[in-house]
C-alpha cells in the first residue's frame, strides 16, 4: 500500500497469487492458462478493491484509510528486482518508480 500527501487516495499494488486468482477465474468461468494472464482483468481488479473495502469497513477505517485504486502485477517483490533491500524492506522510490 503507498500514500503520497500530494494524492488524495492509497494505492495498493497487489502480487498475484497463482492458487486463489486460478480459483477465482475457474468460479467466474474465466478461461487463462496462467493466473499471471488476469493481471489486467478488471473484473479480478475489482474484486480484489471490493474484498480491501470490506476489510476496511469492518475494522472501521476512516475514508483516508481506505483503498480507493490498485494495481496488480504478476512479479513478486525480491531483491534481484530492487523492490527490497538485503533485509527485506520495501524501497518506496524505486517501487514508486515501477509501478
Amino acid at each position: 500500500m503507498y500514500g503520497d500527501s500530494l494524492q488524495s487516495w492509497l494505492v495498493a499494488i497487489c502480487v498475484i497469487d497463482g492458487g486463489p486468482v486460478k480459483k477465482w477465474a475457474d468460479e467466474k468461468g474465466i478461461s487463462c492458462e496462467r493466473s499471471e494472464d488476469l493481471s489486467e482483468n478488471k473484473d479480478l481488479k475489482k474484486a480484489i478493491l471490493d474484498d480491501l473495502l470490506e476489510i476496511a469497513k469492518a475494522n472501521k477505517f476512516s475514508g483516508l484509510e481506505k483503498i480507493k485504486k490498485i494495481h496488480i502485477t504478476k512479479d513478486p517483490f525480491t531483491i534481484e528486482n530492487d523492490v527490497l533491500t538485503p533485509t527485506l524492506k520495501i524501497k518506496r522510490n524505486i517501487a514508486k518508480k515501477v509501478y
